[in-house]
């Protein structure tokens, strides 16, 4: 193997890297975890009688945990359909 195909081969990601990754993901997990307990939260106590007033109160708080399970299955649905799309338009054009 010559030195010009060693120049060739590009960069290779080191542990670096792969650290980077690895806590810019664990801090994700962890706000979109805070996320979903502070609404969990408040849907719990507040978001029942101050969204959903008429009626019996826990059919209220139910409405607001209906709410928090479409968002939970909403948000992957909607990471995979926008993944797919930065993919193929690019990240800033879907993002904007």
């Amino acid at each position: 193997m010559s030195n010009e195909a060693l120049k060739m081969r590009g960069h290779v990601h080191g542990t670096k890297d792969a650290k980077r990754v690895a806590i810019g993901s664990g801090v994700g997990a962890v706000i979109e975890t805070y996320d979903f307990i502070g609404f969990g939260t408040a849907a719990a106590l507040y978001f029942g009688t101050a969204f959903f007033p008429t009626g019996d109160p826990v059919t209220g708080t139910l409405a607001a945990f209906a709410t928090l399970g479409v968002g939970f299955a909403a948000r992957p649905i909607g990471g995979i359909i926008g993944g797919h799309l930065g993919d193929k338009l690019g990240r800033k054009p879907v993002l904007v």
